[in-house]
């Protein structure tokens, strides 16, 4: 092996090499970072306009993953054009998850009222 061969075998080791999973990795990075970043919108307006905070919050984690993937040199258009596609069915289950977790919290909610309805407020006269 010649001395340059040896040089860039030694130094590849520094590039960054596409992992074999890079799309369930792809996934983690955007489910950590929406979980943390939820975490800090929700500490700071405590509910206050909450489902446009999310969506603003999933465009900025998605345009903030798409253009790392553009950057890097391993990644294909192919890929890329995957990737927005994997982004987008993201932000579909979890805007699903939300109308789902809504559904079930009124669900709750009403119960609630329905069953303050039949408490007994005198235990005397049972009314």
């Amino acid at each position: 092996m010649s001395q340059q061969q040896q040089c860039s075998v030694s130094h590849q080791h520094l590039y960054k090499k596409k992992s074999v999973d890079w799309k369930n990795e792809m996934r983690q990075n955007f489910m950590r970072r929406l979980r943390d970043d939820r975490q800090k919108a929700f500490n700071h307006a405590r509910g206050r306009f909450g489902r446009v905070r999310t969506d603003l919050l999933l465009e900025s984690i998605m345009l903030h993953e798409i253009n790392a993937l553009k950057l890097s040199e391993h990644v294909t258009d192919d890929e890329l054009n995957e990737a927005i596609q994997e982004f987008e069915r993201f932000r579909d289950e979890i805007t699903q998850q939300e109308i789902e977790n809504m559904i079930a919290y009124e669900q709750e909610r009403l119960e609630d009222l329905a069953s303050a309805d039949n408490s007994v407020l005198c235990p005397r006269c049972q009314v």
